[in-house]
């Protein structure tokens, strides 16, 4: 039984508080992320390097672990280490960098946060019969109006040529990542277990992407470029967020977990004035005031114990 699963009010109450934490850091984390990447990918390295960077570290750091479970855990099932994989690895992380390339950190910020929980919660009652009380949909209501309006705004004005291929990737990539949260959840692995075993499938499936694209930037980027993206993608993002979101999920379930990341269009928009130069205009406030309201009802925190 998880510890979201927990009997007493008591037991019920304290995970609430010690997930909310850990979801806090880890959407500290991916704000942080985001603008790197951004800042990253206007460089000489290309999204593909970039990948590399992210997956190699965590491989290596928990080789211990998944070669004790093997690349498929005898209790896990096939599709469900390709929705892990898909869904947090390489072809996620594909669609967001690529995505990077071609729209805002801005756009990503809120597109990316601002859907994924929506289908969390989608796949939640279509495939479970999850049921939401009204704070947590009027909570999904306000993250949508907040996180895919700002997206609406950027596309109507066309401030930016090309921006909406980069907005698809962004909700591609949510969903994605929606489909690893469930997974997770369901394959039972712990956290450590998880992204080892999906770290080591992505640099497999990394293999022909490098071959097809057959160039590489990393070569012409600095030390201090490769070195600043290793200790962010493959330490901090790749490594520590991917655990510190697999024990929020234990703690506070998927839909309660995935909530949280509406506050990353928050700080992607503060994170972006000093490092990206971009200034939140009237549309992103409002919007970034939308998505906190939204993510603190749904949630689930003010919610009775049952």
């Amino acid at each position: 039984m998880s510890q979201v699963e927990a009997a007493t009010p008591g037991s019920r109450q304290r995970d609430l508080i010690i997930g909310s934490l850990i979801a806090l850091l880890t959407v500290t984390i991916w704000g942080g992320w985001i603008v790197g990447t951004r800042y990253a990918v206007r460089g000489a390295l290309l999204p593909h390097d970039i990948a590399l960077m992210r997956f190699i570290v965590p491989a290596v750091v928990l080789s211990p672990y998944w070669l004790k479970t093997g690349l498929k855990p005898e209790a896990v099932a096939w599709p469900l280490i390709a929705f892990i994989v898909a869904g947090a690895g390489l072809p996620f992380y594909l669609a967001i960098s690529t995505g990077l390339q071609l729209a805002p950190a801005a756009h990503a910020g809120m597109l990316l946060p601002g859907t994924m929980p929506l289908f969390v919660a989608l796949i939640a009652l279509l495939l479970l019969g999850e049921k939401f009380g009204w704070r947590r949909g009027t909570g999904y209501v306000l993250i949508a109006l907040g996180g895919v309006g700002i997206g609406a705004y950027t596309i109507i004005t066309g401030s930016i040529e090309g921006a909406w291929r980069g907005q698809i990737l962004f909700v591609t990539g949510a969903f994605l990542w929606a489909v690893y949260t469930h997974a997770f959840r369901w394959s039972r692995l712990k956290s450590h277990e998880a992204v080892g075993i999906m770290s080591v499938w992505s640099l497999i499936l990394l293999v022909p992407v490098w071959l097809a694209v057959g160039r590489t930037g990393i070569f012409a980027a600095s030390w201090g470029e490769i070195v600043s993206q290793l200790l962010l993608q493959g330490v901090v993002s790749g490594l520590v967020a991917l655990i510190t979101y697999g024990m929020a999920v234990d703690r506070l379930g998927a839909s309660g977990a995935a909530a949280f990341a509406a506050l990353v269009p928050v700080l992607v928009t503060l994170l972006g004035i000093p490092v990206l130069g971009e200034i939140p205009d009237l549309a992103t406030v409002l919007s970034a005031a939308f998505v906190c309201v939204g993510v603190f009802l749904a949630s689930g925190v003010i919610s009775r114990p049952r």
